[in-house]
């Protein structure tokens, strides 16, 4: 359209003809034709029109058909029975090519795999075969990705879409499998993580390095040094310790350094990760500048002495020790054991049972804590800080999250009572939308337990209480926890904590350092566990609590059993005792033993709230000591 002013055409009329012929020949005014449309749209348009039509009635579509935002093309809205909101997914739709019907794969950017990685919403990769009519989906999810090989120099990578997740018209087969998707990214969302933040500021800190000049083809005789350690830091973070960038560095290949100030006496650096699908440089430059943007990001300083000058091997070694004890006081690890589980969701409902709308019991279906955890739960925290003059606990430095056990403490039994009535109304009227809010507590490890649920996808599966749980109706002369157990629930609770803890700890070496199984392992220098446990009906002001004794032995057979050995003081004869010379062989049951080193003393794991959880990390903590000291 040409556009002419009014002004201009009353003083300086032209021919109409002339005029015409102006309009349809454009290149003389200016010289470019208007632009394509892009290659593919034909057939992406013909993928997504197949897509939609294909789609059950509880899937919405939006879809952007002529839309050239990187990384995707929009995104579904899954409806439950009655239509409501469940949850939403982003999509990236392509057409299936014509020689794939056996495998659907496609060639994806990096660039979309790195979105895959880090969006906050579940990612669809959707093949649609538009001459069948049928599609196929791939959830892009992190396991998927961390799986991947890629080639050096490479710009893309082939995904290979599973034959059985297909979409056809009049089946929603599918659609069970993408609500489990999205239940378990709600729980991941609001739950309390506290490495978050941490990911947050790691990935805005890559950005400002890049304002960074480089020092490409600049010789220095300090990078000799650092490289030595950046080449010893990794090769811990890549062997023996790789659960150190499986926690802290996501997506990460290698760690490289921003550093000024280098001298013998002192160095000023900061760590930052390298993503898999990014080329960085490993050694950056912090200017004046730059320094002052850093000013929020954990930078080292040392003045005195500088470690990567004169023992960067040793630098190396002990950031890996300070991670491992990090994780350690903070329970990071992915821990998946069902018997911890068990420790773990009874104790949270025993404590929260208000919170979570449930009956205090000794068994529970996973449909029963879900519900509770994904639905109740969230409502409940939203009901009462919504119409209670209450105090949050929420502090960004401290505790940085809404505690509902903090909240229940503000309430007296008729407000309890008052809210359980308001949650569930909202519930049954599907009046389910609520603020999202982090959520977390002390004690409690909830994105322990979000993990949990989201590992044991049967909903009819029964879980049973793992301990004896105390008797608040037996008569008790102090306020001591262990006088509401009997000595044979303490002999129990004893036997079942320590045969399954050798279990569930082995698991997690497996799973979390596998390359040192051999030094890390329950049954590591000795092979038989002796556990005397001294329990009494009443207890005195002499005989104040219960006693556990732990002498762990070598046997001298040339391939021992492993095995742990219990004793009930006042009903079993005790084959060992702190008064025999424990530095001489032990004979128990004909066998002689080596002891190797023995325990007494009130064995507080056992009356603590999660025994196996904590005594887990307080064991591998000590354990890792030992091989660093060795190291």
């Amino acid at each position: 359209m040409v556009l002419i002013p009014l002004k201009s055409c009353y003083e300086n009329p032209i021919n109409l003809n002339k005029f015409t012929s102006l309009l349809y020949s454009m290149d003389k005014f200016i010289p470019a034709s208007p632009a394509r449309y892009p290659p593919t749209n034909t057939p992406e348009s013909d993928a997504i029109t197949i897509f939609k039509y294909i789609l059950c009635k509880n899937v919405k579509a939006y879809i952007n058909e002529m839309d050239k935002i990187p990384n995707y093309d929009g995104y579904l809205e899954i409806l439950n029975e009655d239509f409501r909101h469940i949850g939403k997914i982003d999509v990236q739709i392509k057409k299936m090519p014509d020689n794939c019907s056996e495998q659907p794969k496609y060639p994806c950017s990096l660039e979309f795999l790195s979105f895959c990685y880090d969006n906050t919403l579940p990612v669809f990769l959707i093949l649609v075969d538009v001459k069948n009519e049928v599609a196929y989906w791939c959830f892009m999810n992190r396991e998927l990705l961390n799986n991947l090989s890629i080639k050096e120099g490479s710009g893309s990578k082939t995904i290979k879409v599973p034959k059985e997740n297909i979409i056809r018209k009049s089946n929603s087969d599918y659609l069970g499998a993408w609500k489990k998707i999205i239940e378990n990214y709600h729980i991941k969302i609001y739950s309390y993580n506290p490495l978050l933040e941490e990911y947050t500021k790691l990935n805005k800190l890559h950005e400002i390095l890049k304002q960074e000049n480089s020092l490409v083809g600049i010789e220095r005789p300090e990078f000799k040094n650092i490289h030595e350690f950046l080449d010893s830091y990794n090769l811990f973070l890549d062997g023996d310790f790789s659960t150190i960038k499986k926690i802290y560095y996501n997506s990460c290949w290698k760690l490289g350094i921003a550093y000024r100030g280098y001298s013998e006496n002192q160095i000023t650096y900061i760590l930052y990760p390298i993503d898999y699908f990014k080329n960085d440089l490993q050694i950056r430059e912090i200017s004046d500048e730059l320094m002052n943007k850093l000013q929020y990001y954990t930078v080292t300083n040392f003045h005195s002495e500088n470690p990567i000058h004169f023992q960067p091997k040793d630098h190396a070694t002990k950031l890996v020790t300070e991670k491992i004890t990090e994780i350690c006081d903070k329970k990071l690890l992915p821990l998946s054991h069902m018997s911890l589980f068990r420790e773990i969701i009874f104790k949270f409902i025993d404590k929260l049972h208000d919170c979570l709308g449930l009956p205090v019991k000794d068994s529970y279906s996973i449909q029963e804590i879900k519900h509770a955890f994904y639905i109740y739960l969230p409502i409940w925290i939203d009901e009462v800080l919504t119409n209670e003059n209450i105090n949050s606990g929420y502090h960004y430095y401290f505790s940085p999250y809404i505690d509902p056990e903090f909240l229940l403490h503000q309430l007296n039994r008729e407000k309890i009572e008052s809210f359980d009535k308001k949650v569930k109304y909202r519930i049954e009227n599907n009046q389910t939308n609520y603020k999202t809010l982090p959520i977390g507590n002390k004690t409690l490890p909830f994105k322990q337990i979000s993990d949990f649920l989201a590992s044991y996808a049967q909903d009819s599966n029964k879980i049973d209480r793992f301990y004896i749980p105390p008797n608040f109706d037996r008569p008790r002369n102090t306020n001591h926890i262990w006088e509401c157990y009997s000595p044979d629930d303490i002999f129990n609770n004893t036997v079942a904590f320590f045969n399954t803890f050798s279990t569930i700890f082995d698991a997690t070496i497996d799973l979390c350092f596998p390359k040192l199984k051999q030094k890390l392992e329950f049954f590591n220098d000795f092979d038989t566990l002796i556990v005397i446990i001294k329990a009494n009906d009443k207890y005195t002001n002499t005989d104040w609590a219960p006693l556990i004794e732990c002498f762990y032995l070598r046997s001298e057979k040339i391939i021992p059993k492993k095995e742990i050995k219990f004793y009930l003081k006042g009903r079993d004869q005790i084959p060992i005792n702190r008064r025999m010379d424990l530095r001489s062989k032990i004979c128990i049951d004909n066998e002689l033993y080596t002891v190797k080193y023995d325990i007494q003393g009130l064995h507080h794991s056992i009356f603590e709230d999660l025994p196996m959880f904590n005594y887990l990390y307080e064991t591998l903590k000590e354990r890792m000591k030992k091989i660093f000291k060795n190291t």
